[in-house]
């Protein structure tokens, strides 16, 4: 990391690289509690790549900022993401067996 991207130096011009560079930078800064600078990096780090299905640029964007938000308590409230829940329904031909994925 140190070689790809020091202090007072351009990240690299092949946006593939300087992607992950700053990928990285936004996940050091995150580990070690440095909260506002990793929330600029992640915004930076998100527009340095079109997100495509071809590319992880979204899903870590996303996760990057789940993190963040956790660590800084922003999640509190917010409920579930989701209503959806399984319905219990015979799969094979032991009912319980079948009931008991979906316990």
């Amino acid at each position: 990391m140190r070689r790809v991207s020091r202090p007072g130096r351009a990240l690299p011009l092949c946006p593939r690289v300087r992607w992950h560079a700053s990928l990285v930078e936004t996940a050091l800064a995150l580990m070690a509690g440095r909260f506002e600078e990793a929330e600029r990096l992640a915004h930076r780090t998100a527009q340095l790549r079109q997100p495509s299905v071809r590319n992880n640029v979204a899903p870590f964007y996303g996760v990057q900022l789940y993190l963040l938000y956790e660590e800084q308590g922003r999640l509190e409230g917010s409920g579930p993401r989701s209503t959806w829940r399984p319905r219990t329904r015979r799969t094979c031909r032991s009912g319980a067996r079948g009931r008991a994925l979906f316990a």
